[in-house]
């Protein structure tokens, strides 16, 4: 079965980092920061609130990317573009 999307889809700001949007699309959808974090599958287990500066550095190491893309009609590019990660891409020796 298909997972339903959410049902108010915001976009990024311009140089809005990762956590800010992520908090402004929990509040616009009426449903707990946490709560949301864990419906887009944490990648270890639960999301906890100590791990939540880990989010702009290392996004794709901490929440399902792909499916925050789809759950929000957001490019996968404009959402990672929302943290370092291309930044730290950019010094890391990983292709």
């Amino acid at each position: 079965m298909e997972q339903p999307k959410l049902t108010i889809r915001i976009k990024p700001y311009s140089g809005e980092a990762l956590t800010s949007y992520l908090m402004r699309l929990a509040s616009c959808n009426e449903i707990a920061l946490l709560s949301l974090l864990n419906y887009i599958d944490v990648k270890k287990g639960y999301f906890q609130m100590s791990d939540f500066n880990l989010l702009d550095l290392t996004p794709i190491n901490n929440i399902d990317i792909e499916k925050l893309e789809y759950l929000t009609n957001v490019p996968k590019k404009d959402i990672l573009s929302s943290s370092f990660y291309y930044c730290l891409k950019l010094f890391s020796d990983r292709q």
